[in-house]
Order: C-alpha cells, then structure tokens, then sequence
C-alpha cells in the first residue's frame, strides 16, 4: 500500500508544473508554509507577477488559505483535496 501520492500542480499561464507529495490515506491535506512558498516559486517565481501562482486546470481540488499571522506576516497556505467531488 502506497503512503503518499504525488499530485501535479500547474500554472498554466506560464506552462510550468510541479509535483507534492501527500499522505495518500487522507482527503484533505494542508501542505505547510516552507511547501507552499516553494510551489509557488517553482510556479512562478516572480513576487510580481498576478498570474496566481496554481492556475488552471488541476486534477486535485485547491482552496487557498490567505491568513495573518501574530506577527503581522502573511502565513497563506493551501489545502488539497484528491477528489474533486
């Protein structure tokens, strides 16, 4: 039996991808800060650009998690789900 499953992350506007890999055994998985800077500049990575940074079609469903943290920095995350149903 697998433990994690790889999921592809695309950002279409720019034609870039990457893979994270998530417990397989879960539904809902919410990757972590370091995780989620990462993916976004292996997206994008221009701090200017308004592409979104997960853009377009995905196999997985995507909600994004923007929230403040104590000391007033941005702690944005986002939570995967392996169905879209």
């Amino acid at each position: 039996m697998r433990k994690t499953v790889d999921v592809i992350l695309r950002n279409d506007f720019h034609g870039t991808k990457c893979s994270v890999k998530i417990p397989a055994n879960v539904r809902h998985h919410t990757v972590s800060r370091s995780t989620y800077y990462k993916i976004c500049r292996d997206l994008c990575g221009s701090p200017t650009c308004t592409c979104g940074q997960i853009r377009g079609y995905q196999d997985v469903h995507i909600d994004v998690d923007i929230d403040i943290g104590p000391d007033g920095r941005s702690c944005d995350t986002f939570t995967i789900t392996q169905d879209k149903n």
